[in-house]
């Protein structure tokens, strides 16, 4: 929560900034997902189901656009991208495999 407010202030203070959230997860096998829910750090209101390692990085980048819109980022300056298991950082299978879900902010100006 501290680096999205983080985020949203930078964006705020700098109206000619424009940012990219690229959403990645380790490997690309399907995987129990869970989402939705009115406030992304909260479990209540969530449903569980099972999706693609593409469709997790798209709920991943999603969520933090609608965080930033919700706080205030008009949403005309935020792109998204689901990459799934495409650009790991490291192979998927060893022991630091958690490094590949991430979500990567690229912040350019307009």
């Amino acid at each position: 929560k501290t680096d999205l407010d983080e985020l949203v202030r930078m964006m705020k203070e700098n109206p000619g900034y424009e940012i990219t959230i690229h959403g990645h997860c380790n490997g690309k096998n399907d995987r129990k997902i869970i989402s939705g829910g009115n406030d992304p750090f909260d479990v209540h209101g969530t449903t569980q189901f099972v999706g693609s390692a593409k469709k997790l990085s798209a709920l991943r980048a999603s969520a933090i656009r609608d965080y930033a819109i919700k706080h205030g980022v008009e949403g005309r300056r935020i792109r998204e991208y689901a990459w799934g298991g495409r650009y790991p950082l490291i192979e998927h299978n060893s022991a630091a495999s958690r490094l590949n879900d991430r979500i990567e902010v690229e912040i350019r100006k307009d």
